[in-house]
């Protein structure tokens, strides 16, 4: 990056200020010094690097953050809705941001005056999920490819989910999860232990996560391979989530999903299932 933008300070002046366009980006921190430094349009890896980020670039957990993810957890593991009721009406941020949403135009119905047992019966377990995982990828919305990023990480969190769908496991839900913690390291500059204990993943996702093992691992592989372009050359992996065309349909389907849904981030809306 640092070439690149020395051979543009010496570019002649009629060609100065004229849009840019870098590509092949190897990583996230070029894209956004690209961004910083100028440059219009960045191509490159949006993808977690194996092994996730270094020590040294990792930021500590928000307690915000943590309520998010031990709400996240709570959901999928089916604890009682009067229990999530609680947790939320003992966080005012949260309480705050669920008012807002429920009192946007989509559920003028409830009125004025809506309160939490409401708005969270009125949005319903899985709505509330979604929500929550919007509001965890927005942590990211100051750095500079923070969109993309959301975009990726929806993207990749839906594609599980439906790929387990695929598969007719007991709990799609916790697929979405493994998807949502697959991206949050580079997301939000976590190391991946800070990941699992943030949203309390049930062993297998561990697995997947920290070992690269286990039986859900075949999920990222796949997302990874789909990122990659190389879905091809996956051999007997796709079979079990219905062959090569059938993961490249659901991948396009999470994409729409995901796109749809990245505006409704910015605006703290949940997102909803088609």
């Amino acid at each position: 990056m640092a070439t690149v933008l020395k051979r543009i300070e010496a570019w002649p002046d009629h060609l100065r200020g004229r849009p840019t366009l870098v590509t092949d980006m190897a990583n996230v921190e070029g894209i956004e010094l690209a961004l910083a430094s100028g440059i219009t349009y960045v191509c490159g890896a949006l993808a977690p690097q194996p092994g996730g980020i270094n020590q040294k670039d990792a930021l500590p957990v928000s307690p915000e953050l943590k309520r998010v993810g031990h709400l996240l957890n709570q959901l999928v593991t089916g604890a009682e809705t009067e229990v999530i009721i609680s947790q939320i009406k003992g966080d005012v941020g949260l309480s705050y941001r669920l008012l807002r949403r429920i009192n946007s135009a989509s559920f003028a119905q409830l009125g004025a005056g809506a309160t939490i047992d409401q708005a969270v019966l009125m949005l319903g377990r899985n709505e509330l999920y979604r929500w929550l995982s919007v509001l965890l990828v927005q942590f990211a919305g100051s750095r500079k490819a923070s969109s993309a990023l959301q975009e990726v990480a929806l993207w990749r969190s839906r594609l599980l989910e439906l790929l387990a769908i695929e598969r007719r496991e007991d709990i799609p839900g916790q697929f979405f999860t493994l998807g949502l913690a697959s991206m949050l390291g580079l997301l939000l500059k976590m190391n991946p232990a800070d990941v699992v204990s943030t949203l309390n993943l049930p062993e297998p996702a561990q697995q997947a996560l920290l070992a690269q093992t286990g039986p859900w691992h075949s999920y990222l592989q796949v997302a990874v391979l789909v990122e990659s372009q190389l879905l091809e050359d996956a051999g007997a992996l796709t079979d079990q989530f219905g062959g090569v065309e059938r993961v490249l349909a659901l991948s396009d389907e999470a994409w729409a999903w995901a796109a749809q849904h990245t505006d409704k981030a910015a605006r703290g809306e949940a997102p909803k299932i088609a």
